[in-house]
């Protein structure tokens, strides 16, 4: 019995960290801006999806702006993180700072 539990947590655990990720943004659009990412002021935030439809929080440029406490927007990037059950969407800023 006590094995049988033990392989079961074992599966269950193994599907919390199975999925995969996708990073979306577009490099071009760091050198039209001549922003320097190294110096540059950074925000994020996230939002959280059951089964990567039902969403549980949200997320906009707007907060992450705010979170990083960037004045002047100069590059926006995604990024996208698909588990068994549930999603991670992360926009992250950058820009002159405040």
């Amino acid at each position: 019995m006590k094995k049988k539990l033990v392989w079961a947590f074992v599966f269950i655990g193994m599907c919390f960290l199975a999925g995969c990720s996708a990073n979306h943004n577009v490099h071009n659009q760091v050198n039209a801006t001549g922003l320097n990412l190294m110096t540059a002021a950074k925000g994020s935030d996230c939002a959280y999806s059951l089964f990567g439809i039902i969403p549980l929080t949200r997320t906009d440029i707007d907060q992450a702006a705010k979170n990083g406490k960037v004045a002047a927007l100069g590059f926006v990037e995604y990024d996208y993180n698909h588990y068994i059950l549930f999603s991670k969407k992360c926009v992250t800023v950058y820009g002159k700072s405040k």
